[in-house]
């Protein structure tokens, strides 16, 4: 099997912000219920712990399997092979921030300053 490189950046581009979307999707999400229900901050080892180990495969698996005009999701040809790819770019949403984070350091020569989410991002394994 041969591989063609030159389409690599059509495949890979879409992935990377179809996990860094579902790592902001989750980091929002998690703020809200945060912000609203302080307890669920200051607890450590609870089921909120948890919870948030299978946030990002859920919201990525939700998420592709109704996005049909998501570039590169319309070549995935049923409901669950879009389910799978969401639950797999959800599982590695916070390892493709933290990439393209420190992509965005080298290339602009930019500081970006931990913020919310980065010493505590919502665990994908």
């Amino acid at each position: 099997m041969i591989i063609d490189l030159t389409t690599l950046p059509s495949v890979l581009l879409p992935m990377v912000a179809f996990c860094i979307g579902i790592y902001f999707l989750v980091l929002c999400f998690r703020y809200v219920l945060e912000v609203r229900f302080p307890e669920l901050q200051k607890s450590k080892k609870t089921a909120w712990r948890k919870i948030l180990r299978v946030m990002p495969p859920l919201f990525g698996g939700v998420a592709a399997a109704f996005m049909y005009k998501y570039p590169f999701l319309d070549t995935l040809p049923t409901w669950g092979t879009r389910v799978i790819y969401g639950c797999f770019a959800g599982g590695i949403s916070s390892f493709a921030y933290m990439v393209f984070k420190a992509a965005v350091q080298k290339w602009f020569g930019v500081r970006v300053e931990k913020g919310l989410g980065d010493s505590d991002a919502p665990p994908s394994h």
